[in-house]
């Protein structure tokens, strides 16, 4: 075969390096950690994120949030170089599992004609934001089948490879994770898992097993609230039944049911399956339930165990919309499906088309952020997806994600400012794993696969867990107060590099995240996990260690 001339060589080479450069996903941007100068506002950090509510009202039936933990809570413990993994579920057969040795590398470009481009390959793959952004969170949970079978898997801001989470032997089905990375999971089957141990429903008058089938954590991290489902239990006529319904576990493991599946050969006919979805505050819950008429959604008030359905026989019949969940306010309920999104007033159902019927857009997945703006799914019919936002202010929707595949089933996933998504492409919902890509506002695409492989169900999680290690980042030679409660008295100064672990968190106070950790020589105390300096950038004094 006759080699290409010289010159077009050359511009076909130039060209795959201006792309390559332009790839977030090599060396030539730096990984989502912040360093700057950090000054006296280490004691008297700024807030760096809106603070995670309380529940506001406890059910009488429940008891209170865990008690924060003081100073002597946490015994001194020896430091190894890797994290203690999650105890695994018990199994006879250990479900597979391949943890990654180490850092992904890109393979070099080609320059058209089978020759390497100089100076490509060989880059270490890592998670990079947008540039001059900061609107990531610390880090990405997804399932992966790395190992075998469907598994959690997360990505931590700065290292350049993923780590396994559970060790499910039948695999893990959905998942959530808590503001303390504390994993609920649900098996194949319909098997509950909370932290590593499997919980089970109780059984019903017949004997038969119920099966979970919708998980969500509040946001304050003090409930779970679950969906309990008997198969065939549905086609009775029992009235109330004696397992199925919503339920919720508190943080020390005491579990209620707040409201009954009720099995009736009337118009009180309703089951709940979920999805479920907290009001930001965590005081009630946006449940997708069945009724005689066919699928709505209800909220249910934690307080009272009070359901008011989230429907009418005028405007909001059953099965006129497919997806409802919060606002980021926790001011209004934003439904969409039938080509059209609502802005819901939950208390009158008062609604107000965001994205109006006819417009042209099938939207589905609507998300509205804390400062208006939307974001939704185009999805019509037959052909070629797309994701949107519709900045407040603002009527004509701009296209974020184009030419998204027409098949299949994509998983969504929006940063919390708007500016960022992640998209998951998989084959068809009974297809767990798709390929994901990241997208931003200003057209950027960057491949996901290096770090993460083919992904499902991606979210973004707490920074730490208990168990993890961390290092203090500073600059100029700053140290970082550890606290004996947060925003309290200094128990010692750390300096840039300390290493230290994570025991326990976090607590959010007047804005900040902070989290227990202990020293190597044992003391305990709080740390807080960002600040901001004079300029708003953000500085994150607390970094995951590999």
């Amino acid at each position: 075969m006759r080699r290409p001339q010289l010159p077009r060589l050359l511009a076909v080479a130039l060209a795959l390096l201006v792309a390559l450069t332009a790839c977030t996903l090599t060396q030539d941007k730096p990984p989502l950690i912040v360093t700057a100068t950090l000054s006296a506002s280490l004691d008297t950090p700024v807030p760096t994120e809106t603070p995670v509510p309380p529940p506001t009202d406890t059910p009488a039936l429940l008891p209170s949030a865990t008690p924060v933990p003081t100073a002597t809570d946490t015994q001194p413990a020896a430091f190894t170089n890797t994290p203690t993994p999650g105890a695994p579920v018990p199994s006879a057969t250990p479900a597979p599992t391949r943890t990654r040795p180490g850092p992904t590398a890109l393979p070099p470009l080609d320059d058209g004609s089978g020759n390497v481009v100089p100076g490509t390959g060989g880059a270490v793959a890592q998670l990079f934001p947008v540039a001059g952004l900061d609107a990531l969170p610390a880090t990405l949970y997804y399932l992966s089948a790395d190992g075998g079978s469907a598994q959690v898997w997360r990505l931590r801001i700065g290292l350049a490879y993923p780590e396994q989470l559970t060790f499910s032997p039948s695999g893990v089905a959905v998942f959530d994770v808590a503001p303390d990375g504390t994993l609920a999971y649900l098996t194949p089957g319909g098997g509950l898992i909370v932290g590593g141990i499997p919980l089970l429903p109780p059984p019903g008058a017949d004997g038969s097993q119920a099966q979970v089938t919708a998980i969500a954590w509040a946001p304050s991290g003090a409930w779970l609230a679950y969906t309990v489902v008997t198969p065939g239990a549905a086609a009775a006529s029992g009235g109330a039944h004696a397992v199925d319904g919503l339920w919720l576990r508190s943080s020390d493991g005491n579990t209620v049911r707040l409201q009954p599946s009720v099995y009736a050969p009337d118009d009180t006919w309703r089951a709940f399956t979920g999805p479920l979805r907290w009001r930001p505050d965590s005081s009630e819950i946006l449940a997708g339930y069945e009724v005689a008429t066919g699928a709505a959604f209800c909220r249910v008030i934690l307080s009272n165990s009070a359901l008011l359905p989230l429907w009418d026989t005028a405007s909001l019949p059953p099965d006129s919309f497919t997806a409802a969940t919060w606002n980021d306010n926790g001011t209004a309920i934003i439904a969409s499906g039938a080509g059209s999104v609502l802005y819901v007033e939950p208390n009158t159902l008062q609604a107000r088309p965001l994205i109006a019927p006819g417009s042209g857009f099938w939207p589905v997945e609507a998300r509205q952020f804390a400062e208006g703006t939307l974001a939704f799914l185009d999805a019509p019919p037959g052909a070629p997806r797309a994701a949107y936002l519709v900045p407040r202010g603002e009527s004509a929707p701009v296209p974020v994600a184009n030419g998204l595949p027409a098949s299949g089933a994509l998983d969504v996933l929006w940063d919390d400012f708007a500016r960022q998504v992640i998209v998951a492409a998989r084959e068809s919902e009974d297809v767990p794993l798709g390929t994901p890509a990241l997208y931003d506002t200003a057209g950027g695409l960057y491949d996901l696969t290096p770090l993460t492989g083919p992904v499902g169900a991606p979210r973004w999680g707490p920074a730490f867990k208990a168990s993890d290690e961390a290092r203090v980042q500073t600059t100029e030679g700053d140290p970082l107060n550890l606290r004996a409660v947060p925003g309290g008295e200094v128990l010692v100064s750390l300096v840039n590099g300390s290493r230290v672990r994570v025991t326990g968190g976090p607590r959010v106070q007047e804005g900040y995240r902070w989290w227990r950790v202990q020293t190597p020589n044992g003391i305990s105390g709080w740390v807080v996990e960002a600040v901001r300096d004079g300029q708003g950038n953000l500085l994150r004094t607390l970094l995951p260690v590999g």
